[in-house]
């Protein structure tokens, strides 16, 4: 919230703690971003472009365990779609912390 840039070829990355349908909004995004919903396994199952400074919400289409903010437009220019698999970092879980 708030940022008036990303970087290019940075994101932003959301880990929960298990799988269920995530949703997003935009309220104080200054900038426009492309969210990728992705299954525990590491699949993008969903990719919803997001307008800034929006109350909208952008449920995923099913359970997600992360979710990947990028600037807009950047999946679709390096080929990213619907099944394509993620290498996700080791993250602990709460329970571990």
């Amino acid at each position: 919230m708030f940022r008036k840039n990303l970087e290019k070829n940075h994101g932003m990355l959301f880990v929960f703690s298990r799988p269920q349908i995530l949703s997003f909004w935009m309220k104080n995004t200054l900038i426009p971003l492309d969210i990728a919903y992705i299954d525990d396994t590491g699949k993008i199952i969903d990719i919803q472009a997001m307008a800034p400074e929006t109350l909208v919400s952008h449920p995923s289409k099913s359970k997600a365990q992360y979710a990947l903010e990028m600037n807009q437009g950047w999946f679709e220019e390096h080929n990213v779609t619907l099944g394509t698999s993620i290498e996700m970092p080791e993250c602990p879980s709460p329970e571990e912390k």
